[in-house]
């Protein structure tokens, strides 16, 4: 909420609007007919009544998200919803990241579970992991502004209703290689997996064992995953790695695969893998650990 002394708070539902807000004092004129007195006499004549007016000057709902699906008061018949929303225009020249929270309350939604930048127009995350069935959960998504996570700018808050439990939740997908235990250099590590019949997408995430940071990628089509083509963060020779894998359908993920690791070799051709990022990305809180997740 901000300090200024010009700033007025509007609640309208679950949603909190900022707003510049003006008070004005009009004079009116009003008729005073036959009016009882205390002495029994009635009096007619003019007055005038002294109303404030509260005048909207102007909001800031241009720099907020416009929430698309799932709808208000939703019920779904899945485990894992997409959230779909509208970055709309935030402020421009400014450095902008949106927050995606849901929870069992209005309360826990202060937090992130997603966060992402570098992206406008359209947006969607499916929930990375399942919710509960048959649950009631709130949803909003929220603006942050040169890093400031103090002061987030919120969008309406939406309930929804998870699908009930007894779906089919596919199993989780096979290692084919690299070998488990191998090593590979990093100009030549290639994840794959077997197919999963029924399959709508996958996520392959990627552990440091030396330095307990994790990577992953959401939403990912296919069953290759070419790690030495890929600007990622992470891959350092002579570092050991392990990498899982989960499969989801409309329903619900799988559990993830059991780990195989391999450890780094220096790249055979001379060349150092390129650890930059070329699009955007989305980070969560997971298990107390850090990933990175881009749905490319």
């Amino acid at each position: 909420m901000s300090q200024n002394t010009d700033r007025g708070l509007i609640r309208f539902g679950w949603s909190v609007l900022t707003a510049t807000v003006c008070i004005v004092m009009m004079t009116i004129p009003i008729w005073a007919g036959s009016l009882e007195q205390t002495a029994g006499k009635s009096a007619e004549g003019d007055a005038d009544a002294y109303l404030p007016v509260i005048v909207n000057i102007g909001t800031d709902e241009s720099a907020r998200p416009t929430l698309i699906s799932p709808d208000d008061n939703a019920v779904l018949q899945t485990l894992i919803p997409t959230f779909r929303w509208d970055m709309g225009q935030p402020r421009p020249g400014v450095s902008t990241i949106a927050c995606l929270a849901w929870g069992n309350s209005v309360d826990e939604l202060d937090g992130c579970w997603v966060s992402g930048y570098g992206s406008n127009g359209i947006q969607q995350h499916v929930a990375h992991f399942n919710l509960e069935p048959d649950t009631l959960y709130f949803w909003r998504v929220g603006f942050i502004y040169d890093f400031n996570y103090d002061d987030k700018h919120w969008s309406e808050t939406r309930t929804f209703t998870t699908g009930p439990a007894g779906g089919t939740i596919l199993p989780a997908p096979t290692h084919l290689s690299p070998a488990n235990g191998s090593e590979v250099p990093t100009d030549d590590i290639v994840l794959i997996w077997d197919n999963v019949a029924g399959a709508v997408r996958y996520y392959v995430s990627v552990r440091n064992i030396d330095t307990d940071q994790s990577y992953g990628w959401s939403e990912f089509e296919g069953t290759r995953l070419n790690l030495s083509s890929m600007a990622w963060l992470g891959l350092e020779s002579g570092d050991n790695y392990e990498w899982s894998v989960a499969v989801r359908n409309d329903y619900a993920w799988s559990d993830e695969s059991a780990p195989w690791s391999f450890s780094v070799l220096p790249p055979t051709n001379g060349r150092n893998l390129d650890n930059s990022l070329s699009w955007p990305t989305w980070s969560l809180m997971r298990g107390g650990t850090t990933w990175v997740y881009s749905q490319n």
